[in-house]
């Protein structure tokens, strides 16, 4: 017998063949002495669940939210953006915690040259708003993450940020953010809260560039802050290090050393 363990508005874990299957994959063995044991989870009001073991949040979009983006079929979770996206058919759905990311995020897409770089298009909901209940959705490109490619992948960063230099809108929302990555960034500069030669930068670029067959690159999941561009690139380069396989052989002549210093203070405080 197979059930769903449900949260409000979500499937936490899967008790299939006396096993509970959390979302993320982690399987717990139920006891012979305890047929009902259940990974562990902690929550607080209005939250989402989220695994001990993975830290993900476990979401999935309730029926209100397909309806109202007109997102129809088989509901797949993404193995990316902490548990918290899913696609169904040709539209990719995300359950953001700051409703006003998703506003200003639109906006950098509008402001962004028509030719810049291949972006994933938000989907509106039927009633125009770009977001409901805190989800937003995109229109699926074709693509997908590919392993090594650093030098390309540097560049498409670089490219990026050149097409955001000249939008002076800064993510003022992050000032009374309190999610974990916000407040990493403001210890990874507590000593200098304001440098110089800030821009908009998408700080968690190194795992979030979809290769389509032709080689064309989509930048995806966008974390925007204000920020030096040197800052950005060495959090690329620190994730791509610690958890993406690469070696600083690949970016030997491309490490800013005050920039790593901070990208790895954001990255220790994260964890």
């Amino acid at each position: 017998m197979a059930f769903d363990l449900l949260g409000s508005t979500h499937v936490i874990a899967r008790h299939e063949g006396g096993k509970w299957l959390a979302a993320c994959g982690w399987s717990v063995a139920a006891s012979p002495d305890d047929g009902d044991q259940r990974p562990q989870w902690v929550a607080a009001p209005g939250v989402a669940p989220s695994c001990l073991r993975c830290r993900r949040f476990l979401y999935t979009p309730p029926p209100t939210v397909l309806e109202a983006f007109d997102a129809h079929g088989r509901v797949e979770r993404i193995d990316s953006g902490q548990g918290q996206t899913v696609r169904v058919g040709d539209v990719v759905l995300k359950y953001v915690d700051n409703a006003a990311e998703i506003e200003f995020c639109s906006q950098i897409v509008d402001r962004l040259p028509a030719d810049a770089l291949q972006l994933a298009p938000h989907r509106r909901a039927r009633s125009g708003h770009i977001s409901v209940g805190n989800w937003v959705a995109y229109e699926r490109v074709e693509g997908q993450v590919v392993s090594g490619r650093w030098a390309e992948k540097l560049a498409i960063a670089r490219a990026f940020h050149d097409a955001l230099a000249g939008i002076d809108l800064r993510p003022t929302w992050r000032e009374s953010a309190t999610d974990r990555w916000t407040l990493a960034d403001r210890q990874a500069w507590s000593d200098n809260p304001n440098p110089a030669d800030c821009q908009l930068v998408h700080c968690d670029i190194a795992g979030n560039i979809l290769f389509d067959d032709s080689g064309r690159a989509t930048v995806i999941d966008w974390s925007l802050y204000w920020r030096p561009v040197a800052y950005a690139e060495a959090i690329l380069i620190v994730d791509a290090t610690a958890w993406l396989g690469a070696s600083t052989v690949d970016f030997a002549t491309m490490i800013d050393p005050a920039a790593m210093y901070r990208a790895e203070l954001f990255r220790a405080a994260c964890s």
